[in-house]
């Protein structure tokens, strides 16, 4: 059920209550995709428990079990702190020395928000792109 409802591309994202019940869904994923020809790897958890039981050379880049703090890891265009366990989105700053219709497409178009964490924001983005079509503005 986890490659079917968490997997987006080749990144899954996934959460289990427990340490162990995670670490059974890690050794089960290993073997269904090993028995695919897949090598699960960039592994990462806010728990160092998890972790332990990940290959150093299968965990995501960054993960050092000896650091005090884990790396962020980002899929998708979704940021994750593991060690806080915060999800966050990386924007860029907006030039406001002009606006366009094409510069504000633009802008909408390059936050991609698979869990629709952005969606009431990116809809008042939409409908004011709307607006600006439907008013004949530049």
């Amino acid at each position: 059920m986890v490659l079917l409802r968490d997997m987006y591309l080749d990144d899954i994202l996934h959460s289990e209550e427990t340490v162990e019940d995670t670490v059974l869904v890690c050794e089960d994923l290993k073997k269904v995709l090993g028995g695919a020809g897949f090598r699960a790897q960039k592994w990462c958890s806010n728990r160092t428990e998890v972790l332990e039981e990940i290959p150093q050379e299968d965990r995501a880049p960054g993960v050092k079990l000896d650091d005090s703090e884990l790396p962020s890891v980002q899929t998708l265009g979704v940021h994750w702190k593991a060690s806080d366990d915060v999800v966050t989105f990386i924007v860029k700053e907006i030039n406001l020395s002009f606006y366009t219709r094409r510069g504000l497409l633009c802008r909408i178009a390059t936050l991609f928000d698979p869990l629709q964490f952005l969606a009431p924001y990116l809809i008042r983005a939409k409908m004011a792109l709307q607006e600006a079509w439907l008013r004949g503005l530049e």
